[in-house]
């Protein structure tokens, strides 16, 4: 059995052409003003430490969600999912999205 480690994987997707989005806490964009076009990939890091450094330094996009004082933070399972339905399809940044 060989296992590839994860930078090495995310490297390889980025050769093929795949964009690297990733989930970050701070100097991210939000996901309706990124440029997320094309083949990508949504990273997720863990709820205590985030995005291991290597792989934050690999990303394409940051991106970030909004919270308010009420609600500083999401859990990992959240902001997934909030961000796959924001990246459910490519939009341009600046164009309402249509459902």
């Amino acid at each position: 059995i060989s296992l590839v480690q994860p930078a090495d994987q995310l490297a390889s997707l980025r050769r093929a052409g795949v964009r690297l989005l990733g989930a970050v806490v701070e100097n991210g964009r939000r996901p309706a003003r990124a440029d997320c076009f094309g083949d990508r990939v949504l990273i997720l890091g863990s709820e205590e430490r985030g995005l291991r450094p290597a792989i934050e330094e690999m990303l394409d996009v940051r991106l970030a969600i909004r919270t308010s004082q009420a609600m500083p933070s999401l859990n990992v399972a959240a902001a997934g999912a909030i961000l796959l339905d924001a990246l459910r399809e490519p939009h341009h940044p600046r164009a309402p999205r249509e459902d």
